[in-house]
């Protein structure tokens, strides 16, 4: 029997048809507004920067499948409610290992891949200090503004993040032909109004 929470993945996880991906290319380059985020959007985005980046590099593209979506939308999902990076959640028998998340949500692959990240929004390098103006805004030292990514910038910047990790890199350039992207809702953290935002990719061959 699922969970409310596997549940609740199945409904979030509506699969990046073609025509989702065609209606979402005219909102990537827009600024993440935290309290409008749209998960499905950056989906689409990392979808898109991962075909992109194999192209580039000499690869085939990849094919989106649902069975793969729902898997790393639970991962993302799961990430953030257990507050960190993992792939493996030890003596948990349906979900616990990426092979039995994928057959629990139907399966249908020989092998297998994953891909996880932990990202924020701000357009920041990490570690470079900001501050906080009256209003709760980010600003550099000479005060000014400093915008959040867009959906295209941080997918962009996160597959670029994935291709510069032996490990992720071997999964995202791997002999794969199908591609699912799960994102968690935005994570507040303590320097505000900066948000971190849980990533997956599951790749798969039939």
């Amino acid at each position: 029997m699922k969970s409310w929470f596997t549940s609740l993945i199945c409904l979030l996880a509506l699969g990046l048809n073609a025509q989702i991906l065609d209606s979402a290319q005219s909102k990537m380059d827009q600024e993440i507004d935290p309290e409008n985020f749209d998960p499905k959007l950056l989906e689409a985005a990392i979808f898109e920067a991962t075909n992109a980046a194999r192209l580039r590099l000499g690869f085939s593209s990849l094919e989106h499948d649902p069975v793969l979506d729902t898997s790393a939308t639970y991962q993302a999902y799961r990430m953030l409610r257990e507050g960190k990076l993992e792939h493996v959640w030890p003596r948990d028998r349906n979900f616990g290992k990426l092979k039995s998340r994928i057959g629990y949500f139907g399966g249908g692959f020989l092998n297998m891949g994953e891909n996880i990240a932990r990202n924020f929004i701000l357009a920041v390098a990490n570690g470079e200090p900001y501050y906080l103006d009256d209003e709760g805004q980010a600003i550099t030292r000479k005060k000014k503004r400093i915008p959040n990514k867009s959906y295209r910038e941080l997918a962009e910047e996160s597959v670029e993040d994935w291709l510069n990790s032996p490990g992720h890199r071997a999964n995202l350039l791997g002999p794969f032909d199908y591609l699912g992207v799960g994102v968690s809702p935005l994570l507040a953290i303590e320097k505000g109004p900066n948000f971190d935002v849980y990533l997956c990719q599951n790749f798969g061959t039939k």
